[in-house]
């Protein structure tokens, strides 16, 4: 029956593992969720502040990588720098995995980020926020494994990044 099927069916994280373990059988998402917050997203944050965008590419899909670096471009075109202050990456949940049809699974990703939030103009004038306005951003961000070529291994990216949410803090 349809109710059964729907009860006892596969969930789509569950397909979306059992994809990735077909050329990893070693992979678990717990692991890949650790990778998230204590590689992944701190270099792609200080890579971001610091408009290093080498260590971008090496953390982002030609798509989301294209989008943090028009960002970059502009606010280096008006003369505006990002304070370099990532105070706390606080959490980062699994929210669903899906798999893609001719792409590898992509696994999306909420993750909270504790921030000064401060720009300054070239003379170091604050132009947005404030030296000590601490916010909790809040992104989604999809993860999808990219072959390497130089490397020849499967690499963790992330393919796509939005901020859904931004919170003062005290």
């Amino acid at each position: 029956s349809a109710v059964y099927d729907e009860l006892f069916s596969e969930s789509d994280t569950a397909k979306a593992i059992k994809e990735v373990r077909r050329t990893d059988p070693t992979f678990l998402e717990d692991a890949l969720r650790d990778e998230m917050k204590h590689r992944i997203v701190p270099a792609m944050l200080r890579a971001w502040v610091n408009a290093d965008t080498k260590t971008l590419k090496l953390v982002m899909s030609d798509h989301a990588y294209a989008q943090v670096y028009s960002i970059i471009k502009m606010q280096q075109a008006e003369g505006l720098e990002m304070d370099k202050n990532i105070l706390d990456i606080k959490d980062v949940q699994l929210q669903s995995a899906h798999v893609m049809e001719r792409q590898n699974p992509a696994f999306l990703y909420l993750v909270t980020v504790q921030m000064v939030n401060c720009i300054r103009d070239k003379e170091g004038h604050v132009v947005q926020g404030k030296e000590d306005e601490i916010k909790q951003m809040y992104y989604y961000m999809a993860l999808q494994q990219e072959h390497d070529d130089e490397l020849n291994i499967m690499r963790w990216k992330i393919a796509e990044m939005q901020l859904v949410g931004e919170m003062d803090t005290w």
